[in-house]
């Protein structure tokens, strides 16, 4: 069974011996499993993101871990970091762009 394939980027779909299991509602302990998933076959934060969506499942739950370490591998408005729009579509978007900034500096 297929859970992902994103044609429009070429990625290459993933298959699971445990997808019927896990393909519906599921909370975040039964879906644990399905976390590697996107950190290795993805090559950037909006890659990640977007297949842990499409996985199902509690992809809120998922997306807590997935996020941090997609964010801390691939940064922030970079080519393959999370989306400068993304994070200026926020409510305090420009605060939290000088936060980013401003740790990026510190480190």
């Amino acid at each position: 069974m297929v859970l992902w394939s994103l044609p429009r980027r070429q990625a290459r779909p993933l298959r699971f011996k445990t997808a019927k299991r896990h393909s519906g509602a599921t909370n975040l302990k039964d879906s644990e499993c399905l976390i590697p998933k996107p950190l290795k076959h993805s090559g950037s934060y909006r890659d990640a993101v977007e297949r842990n969506i499409l996985a199902g499942g509690d992809s809120p739950g998922r997306s807590i871990l997935i996020g941090a370490i997609m964010g801390r591998v691939h940064g922030v408005a970079t080519q393959t970091g999370i989306p400068l729009s993304w994070v200026l579509q926020l409510n305090d978007g420009v605060k939290v762009w000088g936060e980013c900034e401003r740790l990026a500096k510190s480190n």
